[in-house]
Order: structure tokens, then C-alpha cells, then sequence
């Protein structure tokens, strides 16, 4: 469904086909290209603005994987730090 939706829309140097775009939006044809562009424009600000900022990184400060990276990393860190202070 997807590829038969936006695959006119989607160019390819290999493609012959007509650059012309037509769509229907609220039974008008549109096929100036100002207004298509503007039409998804406006729709892709609307969405945009419906997202909220989020920082996904503050719900796995506590996850068990990335806790257990930290102790990997430390573990590291302290066997390089003995390797030198041996030498």
C-alpha cells in the first residue's frame, strides 16, 4: 500500500515518466506544483507540531543493559590502570 501510494511522487533517473504530479485533495485537483508542495508542507508542520520533545535517553539511565555496560566499561578501566601502575 505504501509503494503504490508515494511511488509517483518518489523520482528515479531511470524513470521516463512525465515529472507531472496531480492530486486530489478535498475534491479539487491540484497539479501545480507550488501547491502540492505547500499542501504537504502545511500537513508535514501540522504533524511536526503535534510532537512533543521528549529525551528518550532519561528512560534508560536505570535500564539493567546500560547499567551493565557502565560496570563493563569500569571494569575496563581499572584492569588498564593496574596494567600500567605494574609496569
Amino acid at each position: 500500500m505504501f509503494w503504490t501510494t508515494y511511488q509517483p511522487f518518489l523520482h528515479s533517473r531511470n524513470s521516463k515518466q512525465a515529472n507531472d504530479i496531480t492530486l486530489i485533495e478535498k475534491d479539487t485537483v491540484l497539479y501545480e506544483i507550488h501547491r502540492i508542495a505547500e499542501l504537504f508542507n502545511d500537513n508535514f508542520v501540522r504533524i511536526v507540531g503535534k510532537v512533543e520533545e521528549h529525551d528518550s535517553r532519561k528512560d534508560f539511565e536505570n535500564h539493567p543493559s546500560i547499567k551493565a555496560i557502565l560496570v563493563k566499561q569500569i571494569k575496563i578501566v581499572l584492569v588498564f590502570i593496574l596494567q600500567i601502575r605494574r609496569k
